[in-house]
Parts: structure tokens; C-alpha cells; sequence
């Protein structure tokens, strides 16, 4: 099954956009919670609402979608082609 992401739908709070970032730097949900002064309990209850924000179902999906969603979206010529902005 795709899932397909909801980027409008709800967006991530900056604590949440926190989280992503230091699952993309590598770290562990025990190491980020002892950074950020909460229980590893409080980071997987994030998890899970990011996971569910985002359609994602991994770590790496969860990452790979932040980074996509970050992105400016391409603009069309109107005819279904893209163009660079100019």
C-alpha cells in the first residue's frame, strides 16, 4: 500500500520539526530525549503524531518526506511541462 502524504493537511510544530532533525543527524530516540530534557516515552508519542502528520511509516521515510515537503514547489508553463523560474 502508498501512502500518500498530506503535507497541507497539518503541519509539524517546531518541536516536532526539532525531532526530525536529530533523526536525520542519526540519533536514537533514548539520546534524543536525554537532549532534549523530556522522557523517550514524550519522543515516541511524537513519532508516532510526525509518522502520522507525514504518511510516513519509517524513520527514513519520515526524513526523506521533511526533506521533499521542504522543497519549493515546481512551477508549469501551463502546458503540463516544467520550467526553471524564469
Amino acid at each position: 500500500m502508498v501512502v500518500t502524504p498530506l503535507p497541507y493537511r497539518r503541519r509539524l510544530s517546531p518541536r516536532e520539526h526539532e525531532i526530525v532533525d536529530l533523526i536525520a543527524a542519526g540519533f536514537q530516540n533514548k539520546e534524543i530525549a536525554s537532549m532534549l530534557g523530556c522522557s523517550k516515552h514524550t519522543i515516541v508519542t511524537h513519532l508516532r503524531r510526525i509518522f502520522d502528520k507525514l504518511g510516513a511509516r519509517t524513520r527514513a521515510h519520515c526524513v526523506a518526506l521533511t526533506v521533499e515537503l521542504s522543497r519549493p514547489a515546481a512551477r508549469t508553463d501551463g502546458r503540463g511541462s516544467r520550467t526553471n523560474g524564469r
